[in-house]
């Protein structure tokens, strides 16, 4: 398979969410890992719903998008959002499900996906529970993948779940320095996207 190819190369850090694939990622994610789980660094994120339709089957699954992209091909215009949820609730019942589909009780990396300052249910509270996993050992590390500046931006408002920033870093060094101006060190990089990980709070290089 591709992620047993990935891992003969030497791949150690697999990245996914329950919005990629629609649950699809993390099961069969799950399914590789489960033999390899104390040598490879898992990440997960929560706050993007998948469509509950498409992840109850993978075939559902294709020909939702199959349906998507022919629409998006014939000029027929796009009005499905996202739903989001941010709510402490919301994040804890995402974390168990992904702990469920990825076979684990634990990942390494747990992001907010795609978080801003107006997030629906993003809030102290939130916070606080956050900080309660990370001390079960449900997430190792927290942190916020996204738009770089709405993940500065809370990463300064919050710093106790900035462990990790998973951003684009690739419009500007003025996107750098407002990393660096919030104490973030830039160690890990994912394509386009940099890590940049808070004090020796370090998961590791991929």
């Amino acid at each position: 398979s591709l992620l047993a190819h990935c891992y003969d190369v030497g791949v150690r850090h697999f990245d996914s969410a329950p919005l990629y694939g629609h649950e699809l990622a993390e099961r069969e994610l799950g399914r590789f890992t489960y033999q390899h789980r104390s040598e490879i660094v898992v990440a997960t994120k929560f706050g993007i719903e998948p469509d509950k339709m498409m992840a109850k089957s993978t075939a559902l699954m294709y020909v939702g998008l199959a349906v998507r992209a022919l629409a998006s091909r014939i000029g027929v215009p796009r009005t499905h959002e996202w739903v989001r949820d941010y709510s402490p609730k919301g994040m804890l019942h995402s974390l168990e499900r992904s702990l469920s589909n990825l076979r684990t009780n634990y990942v390494h990396l747990f992001f907010a996906h795609d978080p801003s300052l107006t997030s629906p249910g993003f809030s102290d509270e939130l916070v606080r529970e956050l900080e309660r996993i990370r001390a079960a050992g449900k997430a190792r590390f927290i942190g916020l993948s996204g738009n770089a500046t709405d993940c500065v931006a809370l990463a300064t408002r919050y710093p106790q779940i900035a462990d990790v920033l998973q951003i684009d870093v690739s419009t500007g060094p003025e996107t750098v320095g407002r990393v660096r101006s919030a104490g973030l060190v830039p160690a890990v990089t994912f394509g386009h996207f940099r890590a940049a990980v808070r004090g020796s709070a370090k998961p590791g290089r991929s």
